[in-house]
């Protein structure tokens, strides 16, 4: 499940929870914190049966949702940045006890506006390489 990974992988490396002030989440934008970064499993291609290896090419989007102030949406962009010097063009890695061949971005980041709240959300999407 890359979701569970991706957000494993992030903690691990310092990007999310602890003190950072961020938190994350696993397919779900919860309420609160206002400070927070969910991860969402979004399908991917069909493995390719003819190529002799057991690989899955699974997407994944990063949502995240800052503080409803200016400040709050600069740390946004930093977050998002964060996430993303972290995540992309990982190779060979292994991750909850998946080897993810690679992960890429598969676009830049897109502003979704500001939620009920006046809370400023953006999302990036990746994809990925994993040997199952």
């Amino acid at each position: 499940m890359s979701a569970v990974d991706i957000r494993q992988y992030l903690e691990d490396q310092g990007v999310i929870e602890g003190a950072t002030g961020w938190d994350g989440s696993i397919n779900f934008l919860k309420d609160s914190p206002d400070t927070l970064v969910a991860i969402y499993d979004t399908g991917g291609p069909a493995a390719n049966p003819f190529i002799g290896v057991d690989e899955r090419y699974p997407t994944f989007q990063v949502r995240a949702r800052g503080e409803a102030s200016q400040t709050g949406e600069d740390a946004l962009d930093t977050i998002l940045a964060a996430i993303y010097t972290t995540l992309h063009r990982v190779t060979n890695t292994a991750i909850n006890g998946t080897t993810y061949k690679f992960i890429v971005a598969s676009g830049d980041v897109l502003s979704l506006g500001r939620d009920a709240n006046g809370r400023p959300e953006k999302t990036q999407n990746y994809r990925a390489g994993v040997l199952t």
